[in-house]
């Protein structure tokens, strides 16, 4: 506890340690929860697994940090009762883009200029997804001018939004330009085609697959865990479901096997949730 504010551990979030943070946000009285998606889910999953109440005060969540499914999205709501804003920032900068509850990502355009370009450094069209690079406007004692983030996206220029904001807005990729698959024709295959199927498994299973997880054990050897909002659905289906999806979305065929378990462990240095392990 630091003046207005509760720090929780990342890297510990097994049941003990949540009964203490739901008891802390009650006493607390906690407002705001700042965090990693896949963090605030554990305790979502944990107020739910043992019918507790919501935390009384808890009127605003916002996540940031790694990707996350609609489904977790979804289920935070519904077990907090508030709504979920989205940050996508960096350590370096900051703030880059937040999300209004349309769910436009607005550049943060008093704290960074975003620039897209293609891999050798020419900017991109609006829409057409490239690197994104940022320039700081307020980091004064070491400045990050056209700095490579890591990480893909899209942008349209002067965008007129329901929720009454005009700027720039931008659409992040769904995985860092180091989530890669190499394939055996030297090809190269971004990991977002798992984020991409599961996106699909949910939209027609009605979210489904609240987390998952694609470990590749070797060049020919795929493991998926999940962790399923509901027992109804068929798992056989959702495997049959799954390999259709990368198939199709250029993934050659590998071995797959399929773990489903109750929560996915975080990763213990960054103690944020990684979604494709190679």
């Amino acid at each position: 506890y630091l003046e207005n504010g509760l720090s929780f551990s990342l890297l510990r979030l097994n049941d003990e340690d949540i009964e203490e943070y739901y008891r802390l946000l009650n006493e607390y009285h906690v407002k705001w929860i700042f965090g990693a998606p896949s963090a605030i889910l554990l305790i979502a999953q944990y107020i739910e697994k043992n019918a507790l109440e919501s935390p009384i005060d808890v009127s605003y969540i916002e996540v940031s940090g790694e990707f996350h499914t609609d489904a977790a999205k979804e289920k935070i709501e519904k077990v907090f009762g508030c709504r979920v804003g989205e940050l996508y920032g960096l350590r370096e900068v900051y703030g880059v883009a937040m999300a209004c509850e349309y769910g436009e990502f607005h550049a943060v355009d008093e704290n960074v200029i975003i620039h897209i370009t293609d891999d050798d450094g020419n900017e991109l069209p609006e829409g057409e997804e490239g690197n994104l690079l940022i320039t700081s406007l307020n980091n004064t004692a070491m400045p990050f001018i056209k700095y490579l983030s890591g990480d893909r996206a899209s942008k349209k220029k002067n965008v007129t939004c329901a929720c009454g904001r005009c700027g720039d807005v931008i659409k992040i990729g769904s995985g860092r330009i180091a989530d890669y698959i190499q394939l055996d024709d030297n090809r190269i295959l971004s990991s977002c085609i798992f984020y991409l199927a599961v996106a699909r498994i949910n939209v027609i299973l009605s979210n489904v697959i609240t987390q998952f997880q694609v470990i590749a054990q070797s060049n020919d050897d795929y493991l998926l865990k999940a962790v399923l909002s509901s027992d109804r659905v068929l798992r056989e289906e959702i495997e049959k479901m799954y390999l259709e999806f990368i198939e199709i979305l250029g993934m050659p065929e590998r071995n797959w096997q399929f773990e489903y378990v109750d929560f996915i462990e975080l990763d213990q240095k960054t103690g944020k949730h990684r979604y494709f392990i190679k």
